[in-house]
């Protein structure tokens, strides 16, 4: 009981003395260390206005060629009978990088979280359209998301899929090996095989996917081939519809 009262009142005494540290140094904006913006915990004013008059929303457009008119061919993708189409928030460059980064691979999940509410202010309403039935995240390898602690990928395709109203699967589909990060691979075509059939549905699935419509939810879409090898086992299984979700496009 002696412990259990000691323990209790370490808590609260860590808990009083973070509250005291924040009052004498507050938050500060994640972009520019400025003061945040009234009941915004990551962004100040200026901050937020620079990232949303960059990131307009953009989609559907072809996630491996960029292309808007998806019944007009321009890449061996758009050509295809059954078209993947991406919805993403911004081009992967200037601040938005930096705020994916620190999200990633930094452990700053308010972030991440702050910059899917603002992506789904301006994409929402388009995803809706489309009545999803499922949203799944791109899986991590397990021993990646022991490392990390977390999928960022996971905590994007939560949220979306509350604004959606879509039911979130995230143990749908596994990766079956590990691979190394895209992102470090600069050749498109190793890029390419790096993830070549590294993605299955998982033994023991009951998941339905005939004529469901299915959103498969990324941080970053560069050539495609992570969420191409990602939607493989759900094409086999006769779906009306997959298209992707993305923070930010950098194809």
């Amino acid at each position: 009981m002696l412990k259990q009262i000691l323990s209790r009142s370490g808590l609260i005494a860590r808990g009083v003395l973070d509250d005291f540290r924040q009052l004498l140094s507050p938050p500060l904006c994640i972009g520019c260390d400025r003061d945040l913006a009234a009941g915004d915990p990551v962004f100040c004013n200026a901050c937020l206005e620079s990232l949303n008059s960059k990131c307009a929303g953009t989609g559907p457009v072809c996630p491996f060629c960029g292309w808007h008119d998806l019944n007009n061919r321009q890449c061996r993708f758009c050509s295809k009978s059954f078209k993947i189409r991406l919805y993403y928030w911004g081009r992967y460059e200037d601040e938005l990088v930096q705020y994916i980064g620190k999200f990633k691979f930094q452990g700053v999940l308010e972030l991440g979280i702050r910059l899917t509410d603002e992506a789904l202010k301006r994409l929402a309403n388009l995803l809706c359209e489309n009545y999803y039935d499922y949203v799944i995240p791109v899986p991590l390898h397990g021993s990646r998301r022991r490392k990390r602690d977390y999928n960022q990928s996971d905590i994007i395709a939560k949220i979306v899929s509350m604004a959606i109203n879509a039911i979130y699967i995230p143990d749908s589909i596994f990766r079956v090996r590990s691979t190394r990060q895209q992102a470090k691979i600069k050749n498109e075509d190793r890029r390419w095989k790096n993830v070549e059939n590294a993605f299955s549905l998982t033994s023991g699935s009951d998941i339905d996917f005939n004529r469901k419509k299915v959103l498969i939810v990324d941080d970053i879409v560069t050539t495609g081939a992570t969420i191409y090898e990602v939607s493989k086992p759900i094409r086999e299984k006769d779906p009306e519809m997959i298209d992707v979700f993305s923070l930010a496009y950098a194809g």
